[in-house]
């Protein structure tokens, strides 16, 4: 018996066998039927499916044997990988190889053998498509042929597994790598709404408290105290609000909703907000518009770019101009589609060519004297870049130092939408403009300052408040008491905003109550839970208190006057008219008791204490039939229950003239 040689490539060729992954594992029709059919056309009792391993031949498909592999050193197969070609041995005890071998002396008793070797794609032999027969014969060239082709049947079947497998392992890897993105977006989502909520609650505190404040201090450097705080706490809030900004873009956690806007109008909105920036500059805002009425596109997002380029504009220009230019070019082949282009154009001081590459990157300025001089982060143009890639459009930088800026964003194939945008302004509500009949709110928040913040303002406005520091307080209170409407925060302990809501909700007494969460926390996903989790609305932490009234104004009965249109009747008109009834004594009253009380007011202001004061000013002109003194306690009156802080201020201020006009008028 001669044992075969192993082959030069044995290194390679195993690694090919091992790569089909193959070995040891259960039969498989796709191969039975090759094996089947090479014996049913060469018209023998035996084929098999030979894989040559390192110390034995494996067979993966078997007809007419039982054994399941035999020692590589007397396996026929292991002379067939040696060569390219079918290897046939008519009669095995003629042949000098095997003659003496055990598969041909022992039981077996294997006389014809013809082998076609399974050559893979890399040229390595691993094994064959074999046939037996137990007497002595030979195969027609069609057979040989036949047997070689299906030998590459068994091979391209292999490389197919292979082909699956990979397929099953990538699909594998991308799955794995899909979890493991969605958790690290998780994870990032997680730590945004965790990083908004602990730095908004401290936020929500001192612009609350330092907006409550100015409403009641009267010194003047006091009152520059407090705005500078106020001023400072809304520049950290914006600047916090960037960076979530970024972090969600980063994270896509940031969508895009396109709706009909009318840009005409969102154009005069954006002059209106910067025209005392405008105006205590010297600048001209110029506004040039040729566009169609109305474009679908998403108006939060532009108004943010927009918002982003002007404010830049107006802060970088000392003198000149600030020019807002929109056009829209009509598609020739497609009259409802536009291309936009919006520009800011600036008389500012530029920007050198050397930065011009990295304005729009995060937390980049030309240099640290810029930063010291204007103030910012540089966060706002990269996230104007990032919006505008979103919305599917770009922005581009055209600038020379000490002669301007001109940014231009260019959305291409904007739809005109067949419905009509109106082009009614939607006007700033006034919360100063209304009084609420007398009602109850429940306010829900585990962080007393916050709760005392709300109840400042509330009872301002004629609101009674009651108070919870959890959900479980919340409902019970709810339960018992039947607030008029529910202020909810969101994270709580021992029960939270949502819990709480869903359990108030499932109530027939409360379940009607109307519930508007308080969140600091402000990710789509935080927004969405809380529409779905039965609130009416939610406001933003920090509250705005012009927001926090114009919502509650949905749902509670209030009074409303307009505070603008009340007019300060000069004392002018009214003198001419008067007729003071005993005006000496009148005189004496005004000087002696209403001004000490004047001055008591105007150090406090109080607004328990300047009702009572026009109280008592009423009552002095009705008694002496002064028409100035009833006209000036009326319009006090009017602002106190507007709660127009600006005009009772000024208001007060203006009775010590009012009392020396009346003196000098005979």
């Amino acid at each position: 018996m001669i044992v075969a040689p192993i082959p030069e490539n044995e290194e390679q060729r195993l690694q090919d066998l091992r790569a089909y992954e193959i070995l040891d594992t259960l039969p498989e029709k796709e191969y039975d039927e090759l094996t089947k059919l090479a014996a049913y056309i060469c018209g023998v009792p035996t084929a098999l499916i030979s894989l040559v391993d390192t110390d034995r031949q494996w067979f993966k498909s078997k007809v007419g044997l039982d054994v399941e592999q035999t020692p590589r050193d007397i396996a026929f197969c292991s002379h067939v990988i040696l060569q390219q070609d079918v290897m046939i041995v008519p009669n095995a005890l003629e042949d000098n190889r095997f003659f003496d071998n055990p598969l041909v002396t022992g039981d077996l008793k294997l006389r014809f053998y013809a082998g076609a070797p399974l050559t893979t794609p890399n040229g390595n032999r691993i094994g064959t498509l074999c046939i037996i027969d137990y007497e002595k014969r030979e195969i027609t060239p069609e057979q040989k042929n036949a047997l070689q082709i299906l030998a590459n049947q068994v091979i391209s079947q292999l490389e197919l597994r292979k082909d699956i497998s990979l397929r099953k392992e990538t699909e594998k890897a991308l799955l794995e790598a899909k979890l493991e993105a969605e958790e690290a977006n998780k994870a990032k989502s997680n730590f945004l709404a965790n990083m908004s909520h602990e730095i908004r609650t401290p936020m929500n505190v001192v612009i609350g408290f330092s907006e409550l404040l100015n409403t009641i201090i009267t010194d003047v450097q006091q009152k520059n105290y407090v705005n500078s705080i106020k001023t400072a706490g809304k520049a950290l809030l914006a600047l916090i609000n960037d960076i979530l900004d970024l972090s969600k873009i980063e994270a896509g956690r940031l969508e895009i909703h396109k709706a009909p806007v009318n840009l005409k109008s969102l154009f005069t909105e954006l002059q209106q907000l910067f025209d005392i920036k405008v105006e205590e500059k010297d600048l001209q805002l110029i506004l040039e518009i040729d566009i169609p009425d109305v474009l679908l596109i998403d108006e939060i997002r532009l108004r943010q770019v927009l918002i982003n380029l002007i404010g830049n504009a107006i802060k970088f220009t000392e003198s000149g101009f600030v020019k807002l230019s929109a056009k829209g070019n009509l598609h020739e082949d497609d009259i409802s589609k536009v291309d936009l282009s919006i520009s800011v154009q600036d008389t500012g001081i530029g920007i050198p060519l050397e930065y011009q590459d990295y304005v729009f990157e995060s937390f980049r300025q030309q240099d640290s004297s810029i930063t010291r001089k204007y103030g910012g982060t540089g966060l706002g143009l990269a996230i104007s870049k990032k919006l505008m890639e979103m919305m599917g459009g770009t922005i581009s930088l055209q600038s020379f130092p000490k002669k301007g800026s001109t940014f231009t964003i260019s959305i291409h194939n904007v739809n005109i939408p067949s419905t009509s945008v109106s082009l009614v302004q939607n006007k700033e509500f006034d919360f100063n403009s209304l009084s609420f009949h007398k009602g109850s709110v429940l306010v829900v928040d585990d962080i007393e300052s916050n709760r005392e913040l709300l109840r400042e303002w509330l009872k301002k406005v004629n609101l009674d408040i009651i108070e919870a520091k959890n959900g479980e307080e919340a409902v019970q209170i709810a339960k018992d008491y039947h607030p008029d409407l529910i202020l909810m925060d969101i994270r709580m302990p021992k029960m939270n905003g949502y819990e709480a809501t869903a359990i108030i909700r499932k109530n027939e007494g409360t379940k009607h109550i109307p519930i508007i969460a308080l969140t600091a926390s402000v990710t789509i996903e935080e927004t969405r839970r809380i529409r779905d989790f039965g609130f009416d609305t939610y406001l933003a932490k920090p509250v705005d208190i012009q927001k926090l009234f114009k919502e509650l104004s949905k749902y509670l009965s209030y009074k409303q006057s307009k505070s603008s249109a009340i007019k300060e009747e000069t004392s002018e008109n009214n003198f001419k008219t008067e007729n003071i009834k005993n005006k000496p004594q009148l005189m004496a009253k005004l000087k002696k008791e209403m001004m000490q009380l004047w001055k008591n007011i105007s150090e406090m202001m109080e607004m328990s204490s300047i009702e009572t004061f026009a109280k008592e000013i009423e009552t002095i002109g009705i008694t002496h039939e002064s028409f100035s003194l009833q006209n000036y306690a009326k319009n006090l009156f009017a602002f106190i229950n507007a709660f127009d802080v600006i005009h009772i201020e000024n208001e007060v201020k203006r009775f010590p003239k009012l009392v020396q006009e009346i003196e000098k008028n005979e």
